[in-house]
């Protein structure tokens, strides 16, 4: 899982168990807020529901995450929820599909726990475990699976296929889900006309419609002032007016050298006479 989202949903998990609820799903809905930001509830919205015993106490904890609430191929996000006397606590998050999983002993590292894969392209990836403690869910690798470069061969995949293809769980069997208008009649919670696509659609509307458009580079036309300026002919003598650059067409500022040697020589002839005299 990435590391800023372990961090998101450990953020949330401090302030829920700070409160609690009776309810874990309502606890899960006031502080809904999925990877991509939005927290609103769609038409086609779906809330799933695992209740599993991570830690093999004969507990068993509750694991909630909105369908649409995926972290690409590594799976849904889920926040887990321990019940403490009359109140549900929020334990931290884990990450994981929930058509195929695993939970159980795990060989390799002598614990209880369970068991996903995260796929990172070509067969590779990390087979990494949930545990449980108690209190809090920590997350650690088991396994990594990577190709060989000489052999090109996967090392590391008997340790994924023993988890999630021989002992795997088929979570469809026992996940419960919760549509829209069953969370709206019992939760309160608003529902929005439109599904969850048909909002991101609207919303890629009206960005690109706030997205300032380039200005359009003006073009002269031949029969503009601009494209076809006029000149007219000086009447005063060539004599009289100042001389024009040749290569701007721009007056030419008389040069100032002859006026500083003049002072110079002024005050040059000035210090010679009083030199005289004294």
């Amino acid at each position: 899982m990435k590391p800023f989202a372990v961090q998101v949903l450990g953020f949330f998990a401090a302030v829920a168990v700070a409160s609690g609820a009776a309810d874990p799903i309502k606890e899960y809905l006031s502080s809904f807020s999925p990877l991509g930001g939005d927290n609103r509830v769609d038409s086609d919205d779906r809330l799933l529901r695992l209740d599993l015993d991570l830690n093999n106490d004969g507990q068993k904890e509750v694991m909630l995450s909105m369908a649409r609430d995926r972290d690409g191929k590594q799976g849904n996000v889920w926040t887990a929820y321990i019940k403490d006397q009359n109140d549900y606590h929020a334990v931290g998050g884990l990450t994981f599909d929930p058509s195929r999983f695993y939970v159980g002993n795990i060989d390799e590292i002598h614990r209880y726990g369970l068991v996903t894969f995260g796929p990172s392209g070509g067969g590779e990836g990390v087979v990494r475990a949930y545990l449980f403690d108690g209190s809090r869910i920590r997350e650690v690798q088991v396994a990594a699976v990577s190709r060989d470069q000489q052999t090109r061969e996967l090392t590391g995949l008997a340790v994924r296929n023993k988890y999630l293809r021989e002992k795997a769980t088929s979570g469809d069997e026992i996940t419960t889900v919760i549509d829209a208008t069953a969370l709206s009649q019992k939760y309160g919670v608003k529902v929005e006309a439109t599904t969850y696509r048909q909002a991101i659609e609207q919303l890629l509307v009206v960005q690109s419609n706030s997205v300032p458009q380039p200005a359009t580079p003006r073009v002269l036309s031949r029969t503009s002032p601009a494209a076809s300026p006029s000149y007219s002919v000086a009447s005063a003598p060539a004599a009289a007016s100042a001389p024009l650059d040749s290569a701007a067409g721009v007056k030419r500022s008389k040069p100032i050298w002859p006026w500083l040697a003049g002072i110079f020589a002024a005050a040059l002839f000035g210090f010679l006479v009083w030199k005289a005299r004294a």
